[in-house]
């Protein structure tokens, strides 16, 4: 069966990578979110740092929205700029909001833009937790099909990207969550985690398995979120 849900895995990765370029067009034809603050809720901002909104993640969305929280949405698009500068529009996408109390995840690549806005950005002021899901904070050699791309060769392991983030003194350790799969085919375990962080590895099988679909995934999230 893990071999089955692996080969599963890598073709829905390349059919993923096939339709990336029209989730944009997608998102065009769905209903808009109400960005709204219940100041009864806690918050959730997810971030994504991939070509364009994946409309896959609002399963995760509506998922969280149930469980009582405010939840936010926001995908810096990976062809544009490096992981700093999109940690200064995380930044100003936060400010803008006047979002508080936040507990801040990073999908993916939207991880290092979520840690590089709170080491460098002040970001804790405005955030409790952090949660990553699959970051591959010391690099992966999928970065290397993103070759064309500033912040594609930030990924690339032994990047001068990924040897300050190894090098980094983490602030705030007991409020940071990294969450990995068993096997993921496009992050390796050693790089989605944070040097002395704590790391929960979800039983599930494949880098998409991981963010898009598992409740397992969900229900780290949720609970670490509701921890005080």
């Amino acid at each position: 069966m893990r071999v089955i849900a692996f080969i599963f895995e890598i073709l829905f990765e390349l059919l993923l990578l096939l339709f990336y370029p029209l989730f944009g067009w997608v998102e065009n034809f769905l209903p808009r979110r109400k960005e709204s603050i219940d100041p009864h809720k806690p918050t959730i901002v997810l971030v994504e740092r991939w070509f364009s909104t994946n409309p896959l993640h609002r399963r995760m969305v509506s998922y969280l929205e149930k469980k009582g929280f405010n939840v936010f949405l926001h995908n810096l698009p990976l062809q544009k700029g490096t992981f700093a500068q999109s940690a200064k529009e995380l930044r100003e996408y936060i400010e803008k909001r006047q979002l508080t109390n936040i507990t801040l995840v990073g999908i993916s690549n939207g991880g290092i833009t979520a840690l590089l806005y709170l080491q460098n950005e002040d970001g804790w002021r405005h955030v409790r937790r952090f949660i990553s899901i699959a970051t591959p904070f010391g690099g992966a050699p999928f970065a290397y099909f993103l070759s064309p791309f500033r912040s594609g060769r930030e990924l690339f392991p032994g990047s001068m990207l990924a040897t300050e983030i190894e090098g980094m003194s983490v602030q705030r350790k007991e409020d940071i969550l990294s969450l990995r799969a068993e096997i993921d085919e496009l992050v390796p375990s050693g790089s989605s985690s944070l040097p002395d962080g704590e790391t929960i590895v979800v039983d599930v099988i494949g880098h998409n398995a991981l963010h898009l679909f598992s409740n397992k995934t969900y229900e780290q999230i949720v609970a670490f979120a509701k921890n005080t």
